[in-house]
């Protein structure tokens, strides 16, 4: 089983194809449009991603700028290869998009930082790819493992991503009820048990966490990340930062960028 991992941007100009390998899709900047026989088209971001099986048609299309990580899986086994051959037949046993956590969306974007350094290191590509393959096989077989179980109907992974496109914008937890297909209080009261918090408490955390890791990873401006994140300004996010870490912007800051 062989495998090809590749940085690349997706052409404005629509293409349509099939192909005899799998295939991975993941956003890493801006976005790209694809449409994957039997299940519709979506927007590839650096929140979701798409799984091609070999010989499915699919259309695709870049918009604007764009950094896809994109992974070519041989489907036939190989003594060489860092993914199990039971793994490949279960994650592509049907084509499918795929939300991504932060978690898995930080390795992401990690392993595409590898790449990108060391284009030519075969090695390290079937590393990376074996490190993202298994990942991704682990959370989807634990997404799936709880589908059917009225009590556990909150898919974490799935809020977390639909969460993340929504950040800037205000967040209503009747919304995140019918995400779930849950009644308000029936969310509340689940969410509550599963996760330890209240909707609002665990928006906050996310809210938070997004933008200490923005704050250490980037040079946006920190009232241009109290933005991107949910907050009405810079003074807004530095009270509640100060509030529930005990520590003000400036200070993750300082120990995240060298």
């Amino acid at each position: 089983m062989t495998t090809e991992t590749q940085l690349q941007q997706l052409s404005s100009d629509g293409h349509a194809h099939h192909h005899a390998h799998h295939q991975l899709v993941f956003g890493l900047q801006g976005r790209a449009e694809f449409d994957l026989e039997g299940e519709g088209g979506k927007d590839v971001t650096p929140w979701t991603g798409c799984l091609v099986p070999s010989e499915y048609n699919h259309a695709f299309q870049g918009v604007g700028a764009n950094r896809m990580l994109i992974v070519n899986i041989d489907p036939q086994p190989s003594a060489m290869s860092f993914i199990h051959p039971q793994v490949i037949d279960q994650l592509f046993d049907r084509p499918r998009y795929i939300e991504l956590d932060l978690g898995f969306v930080r390795m992401l974007r990690a392993m595409g930082e590898e790449i990108a350094q060391h284009p030519g290191d075969p090695w390290l590509a079937g590393h990376v790819t074996g490190t993202l393959v298994h990942g991704l096989f682990h959370r989807m077989a634990e997404t799936n493992s709880l589908r059917n179980e009225p009590s556990r109907r909150i898919q974490l992974a799935r809020l977390d991503a639909w969460l993340h496109q929504r950040l800037s914008d205000p967040v209503r937890v009747a919304d995140m009820a019918a995400l779930c297909c849950l009644s308000v209080s029936q969310f509340q009261q689940s969410f509550r048990q599963l996760t330890g918090k209240t909707p609002y408490q665990y928006v906050l955390h996310v809210r938070l966490n997004t933008a200490i890791w923005l704050l250490q990873h980037t040079h946006q401006p920190i009232a241009d990340i109290a933005l991107q994140v949910g907050f009405a300004n810079q003074s807004a996010l530095t009270k509640a930062m100060r509030n529930v870490h005990g520590r003000v912007p400036t200070h993750f800051r300082r120990i995240g960028l060298h």
